[in-house]
């Protein structure tokens, strides 16, 4: 891939760009148009991508530890096994993104909007998930060990049994009247109340 490291980058135009395993670590690429780029691999390590708009581009595998994302626009975006552990993403737009399977141990999520997102098996320990928003989301499978959902908006999200059982006071700290409940056997989901978990899981 190409080598672009500490690249100046900012507010650049680079709509549809093929960037595959480039090297863009510690780049700057703050408020570029990114949007519907192949940045397959591609690593951002340390980068500065604050504002920029990365909506629906591929970042499938692409290393973006430590990296600064303050609200960017990432909806739509393919993030399936890319690595954002450390990562600033305070306010970051992740709507419906794609983050099966990624790394974000550690990362800063406060505020971010998570609209319908699909975490499953992301690795999410000790991130900072407070105030975002996961209304809709499909949390199954994900590690959130350590992780901070205070004031989180769960309303709708979609949990397995066992992750609720493991992670019921994180859930707790959350708000939402109701979340699904998947199961594995019968491959349905079912509602479940706040209140009806609070009943289930007495302090």
């Amino acid at each position: 891939g190409a080598d672009l490291r500490q690249a100046k980058l900012v507010g650049s135009d680079i709509r549809g760009a093929k960037l595959i395993r480039a090297n863009l670590k510690e780049a700057n690429l703050a408020g570029a148009d990114i949007r519907r780029a192949d940045i397959t691999g591609a690593d951002f390590i340390g980068a500065d991508i604050t504002g920029a708009d990365i909506r629906e581009a591929n970042l499938t595998g692409a290393n973006l530890t430590g990296a600064d994302i303050t609200g960017a626009d990432i909806c739509e975006a393919k993030l399936t096994r890319a690595y954002l552990d450390e990562a600033d993403l305070i306010g970051t737009y992740l709507v419906g993104a794609d983050i099966r399977e990624a790394s974000l141990t550690g990362a800063n999520l406060g505020e971010a909007k998570l609209v319908a997102a699909d975490i499953r098996e992301a690795n999410l320990t000790g991130a900072n998930l407070g105030g975002a928003s996961l209304i809709g989301a499909d949390i199954r499978g994900t590690n959130l060990i350590g992780a901070n959902l205070k004031d989180a908006k769960l309303e709708k999200s979609i949990w397995f049994q066992e992750d609720v059982d493991q992670y019921i006071n994180c859930i707790k700290q959350a708000n939402f009247n109701m979340i699904y409940l998947y199961s594995k056997e019968t491959h349905k989901k079912r509602k479940i109340t706040f209140v009806e978990l609070l009943s289930r899981y007495p302090d």
